[in-house]
Protein backbone atom coordinates (compact mmCIF):
# COMPACT_ATOMS: atom_id res chain seq x y z
CA UNK A 1 0.00 0.00 0.00
CA UNK A 2 2.54 2.45 0.67
CA UNK A 3 4.46 2.33 -2.05
CA UNK A 4 1.63 2.60 -4.02
CA UNK A 5 0.49 5.60 -2.65
CA UNK A 6 4.12 7.17 -3.21
CA UNK A 7 3.59 6.50 -6.75
CA UNK A 8 -0.46 8.45 -6.53
CA UNK A 9 1.28 10.95 -4.43
CA UNK A 10 4.25 11.98 -6.58
CA UNK A 11 1.87 11.58 -9.82
CA UNK A 12 -0.92 14.00 -8.32
CA UNK A 13 1.47 16.18 -7.18
CA UNK A 14 3.28 16.52 -11.03
CA UNK A 15 -0.57 16.14 -12.47
CA UNK A 16 -2.85 17.61 -10.44
CA UNK A 17 -3.96 20.21 -12.66
CA UNK A 18 -4.66 17.63 -15.82
CA UNK A 19 -6.30 15.14 -13.49
CA UNK A 20 -9.19 17.63 -12.08
CA UNK A 21 -9.07 19.37 -15.95
CA UNK A 22 -9.82 15.77 -17.53
CA UNK A 23 -12.22 14.94 -14.67
CA UNK A 24 -14.36 18.01 -15.65
CA UNK A 25 -14.37 16.64 -18.78
CA UNK A 26 -15.06 13.36 -17.66
CA UNK A 27 -12.12 11.38 -19.20
CA UNK A 28 -8.15 11.80 -20.52
CA UNK A 29 -4.81 10.08 -20.36
CA UNK A 30 -3.42 11.73 -17.29
CA UNK A 31 -6.95 10.82 -15.25
CA UNK A 32 -7.02 7.55 -16.59
CA UNK A 33 -3.02 7.19 -15.37
CA UNK A 34 -4.02 8.67 -12.02
CA UNK A 35 -6.58 5.61 -11.75
CA UNK A 36 -4.53 2.44 -13.39
CA UNK A 37 -1.51 3.90 -10.45
CA UNK A 38 -4.19 3.81 -8.01
CA UNK A 39 -5.48 0.53 -9.40
CA UNK A 40 -9.24 2.19 -8.84
CA UNK A 41 -11.68 -0.76 -10.45
CA UNK A 42 -13.18 0.52 -13.75
CA UNK A 43 -16.55 0.20 -11.55
CA UNK A 44 -15.67 2.92 -9.33
CA UNK A 45 -14.28 5.62 -12.11
CA UNK A 46 -16.93 7.34 -13.09
CA UNK A 47 -18.26 7.95 -9.14
CA UNK A 48 -14.67 9.21 -8.70
CA UNK A 49 -14.81 11.59 -12.03
CA UNK A 50 -17.84 13.01 -10.83
CA UNK A 51 -16.47 13.82 -7.24
CA UNK A 52 -13.26 15.07 -8.57
CA UNK A 53 -15.14 17.20 -10.93
CA UNK A 54 -17.51 19.08 -8.44
CA UNK A 55 -16.11 18.99 -5.39
CA UNK A 56 -14.25 22.89 -4.71
CA UNK A 57 -11.14 20.95 -2.30
CA UNK A 58 -9.92 19.08 -4.80
CA UNK A 59 -8.81 22.49 -6.34
CA UNK A 60 -6.91 23.54 -3.46
CA UNK A 61 -5.67 20.19 -1.88
CA UNK A 62 -3.36 17.67 -3.33
CA UNK A 63 -3.53 15.47 -0.22
CA UNK A 64 -7.50 15.40 -0.88
CA UNK A 65 -7.21 14.33 -4.42
CA UNK A 66 -4.28 11.39 -3.26
CA UNK A 67 -6.92 10.40 -0.28
CA UNK A 68 -10.05 10.42 -2.77
CA UNK A 69 -7.72 8.21 -5.67
CA UNK A 70 -6.66 5.73 -2.64
CA UNK A 71 -9.33 5.35 -0.96
CA UNK A 72 -11.38 4.31 -3.84
CA UNK A 73 -8.84 1.92 -5.28
CA UNK A 74 -9.06 -2.05 -5.10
Amino acid sequence: YDARRAKVSDFVVAHQTAILTEAATKSGPTLTAAYDLAKIPQTRRAELTRELATNPAYQTSTEAVIIALMAHSA
